[in-house]
């Protein structure tokens, strides 16, 4: 099983709950190896954007996994998806709409939903939409909700979706809501926080930076939970 993870801290989330955890880098990939509920298991971290293809496919051509699966943050696009909201694509589509949307495997949506709810954390499924740069602001994301119909954004599902799918791999996009629709994001396009916009405006750091610690925390809890079940 391979774990995709864009970043380091989402990576982390999963590879710490990992037993016998080795880590190496490999060919510029940093990648965490262990044992979790009785299953082999491999954390990739990609990176953000389309250069995630890149290192997916080096991955998926180095190893044989049973199945590969994305997960970390990701922006809500409509009202009701929380921070800290498990989110299950069903249908992952680019931005700019001239590819048709990719499926994800159904019986794996089907098997988190379960495992969701075996762990009380709150679930939706829906179409979600790899975007080019990270949509900090609300106006952003709700054209996302009217032009594609997807209730979530990311930045690599796609890419990761199109390396499991030529390689005939079950595969699903399983993010945690860190931004709720409303949530102004002080953040560059590159996704690093813009600090300076945090001075002085605690009462607007803080709820965000809560919400990314619970995301986190439930992106965690939902991949436990989903290799408990794991048939």
């Amino acid at each position: 099983m391979v774990v995709f993870a864009p970043l380091a801290w989402e990576a982390w989330a999963i590879a710490s709950l990992l037993q016998g955890r080795e880590r190496r880098v490999q060919k510029g990939l940093h990648l965490v190896q262990g044992w979790l509920a009785g299953r082999e298991v491999m954390v990739c971290r990609v990176g953000m954007g389309n250069r995630a293809a890149t290192a997916a496919g080096q991955v998926l051509r180095a190893y044989l996994p049973q199945a590969a699966l994305a997960m970390g943050l990701g922006g809500a696009t409509v009202e009701g998806l929380g921070r800290g909201h498990i989110f299950l694509a069903t249908a992952i589509a680019l931005w700019d709409g001239e590819r048709e949307p990719l499926p994800t495997t159904p019986w794996l949506a089907e098997m988190a939903q379960q495992a969701a709810q075996r762990a009380g954390l709150p679930c939706t499924t829906g179409p979600s939409c790899t975007v080019r740069a990270v949509m900090a602001r609300p106006a952003d994301k709700e054209e996302v909700a009217r032009r594609l119909g997807a209730a979530l954004v990311q930045m690599e599902d796609y890419w990761l979706a199109q390396e499991a799918i030529a390689r005939g791999l079950p595969f699903l996009a399983i993010r945690a809501v860190a931004d709720a629709l409303h949530d102004h994001l002080p953040v560059t396009d590159q996704g690093r926080w813009r600090l300076s916009s945090l001075a002085g405006r605690p009462g607007a750091a803080l709820p965000l930076m809560v919400g990314v610690a619970r995301a986190l925390l439930r992106l965690r809890r939902m991949a436990l939970a989903l290799f408990q079940i794991w048939r």
